[in-house]
């Protein structure tokens, strides 16, 4: 995370100007926002404390932060990605700045593999599709329409020389 957010901090400095006003800007603006939130949350909860108080302080923070990061995660699956997506994939259907859309796309993509959304919708997609297919199946096969196929009757060969 701390490439990627290095990596958007450039990308802001350096079109902010030219890009400011444009749609996609707002939402490439949250993301580099909510990740630098996250990065900074998760590099506290990894950090070790090397006095006593920082000891104490950490111990007493970390299930509230450890929380607050499984919120944003499931907030950024269920609202945040799909907006996100969608943007930066405008971006890259107009031809001028389809490189800037690709990054986006691409730490997008990368940061969410990070912080295990990438393997939840997965997961999520695969089980929707699961219940499509048992819901078809159900409602397609009944007594009546299953095919047993037909008796055949086999012939029988004498087994001895002769």
């Amino acid at each position: 995370l701390q490439n990627i957010s290095q990596l958007l901090r450039h990308i802001n400095h350096r079109n902010k100007n030219q890009h400011r006003r444009s749609v996609w800007w707002r939402h490439f603006s949250t993301f580099r926002k909510e990740l630098e939130r996250l990065r900074k949350e998760a590099a506290f909860l990894l950090e070790s404390p090397t006095t006593h108080v920082e000891r104490q302080r950490k111990k007493a923070r970390s299930a509230d932060l450890a929380r607050q990061i499984d919120q944003r995660i499931v907030f950024w699956q269920d609202i945040q990605v799909p907006k996100w997506e969608r943007a930066f994939s405008q971006i890259v259907a107009d031809i001028r700045f389809s490189s800037i859309g690709l990054v986006l796309l691409a730490s997008l993509a990368e940061s969410c593999r990070t912080c295990g959304i990438t393997a939840k919708l997965n997961h999520a997609e695969s089980k929707k599709v699961m219940d499509q297919f048992s819901q078809k199946t159900r409602t397609t096969t009944s007594a009546e329409d299953e095919d047993l196929g037909e008796a055949v009757a086999r012939e029988t060969y004498d087994s001895s020389p002769g």
